[in-house]
């Protein structure tokens, strides 16, 4: 009779998935305020991602989504002063396999840390893993 460590456990038992973070990036130099892009979510396979993500500091964002085949459509998000409504990308997006984000230098902020929010949900495949 198996025990309970040999029985399949399922993966997952909702059907969507979703990930959520805050991040804060110190730039690389502060002489030039560059930031390397955050590749903050990917998947093997094209899902169609619910995605909102907004800018909390005080730098710009531009934001990537990959599709099929390098193809990328590119958002770019506001620090404040700018108004509420271009402080934050919400949207679904279909088709996506990869989403950057690279913090940029607000023309009207000086240099400092980037940070941002985000969230991101997608529909997942259920199924099962043997445990070993």
């Amino acid at each position: 009779m198996p025990t309970l460590s040999h029985l399949p456990t399922i993966v997952g038992f909702l059907p969507t998935a979703c990930v959520e973070n805050e991040v804060s990036r110190q730039p690389d130099s502060s002489t030039d305020c560059l930031w390397v892009p955050d590749l903050i979510w990917q998947s093997g396979i094209r899902r169609n991602i619910s995605l909102e993500i907004e800018a909390t500091g005080n730098h710009d964002l531009r934001v990537e989504l990959e599709g099929p085949v390098g193809i990328f459509q590119v958002f770019n998000v506001s620090a404040a002063p700018a108004l509420p409504q271009f402080r934050k990308l919400t949207g679904d997006f279909e088709g996506i396999v990869s989403v950057r984000v690279q913090c940029q230098k607000s023309p009207v902020n000086s240099c400092s840390t980037c940070t941002y929010k985000y969230k991101i949900c997608y529909s997942r495949q259920l199924g099962f893993v043997s445990s070993n």
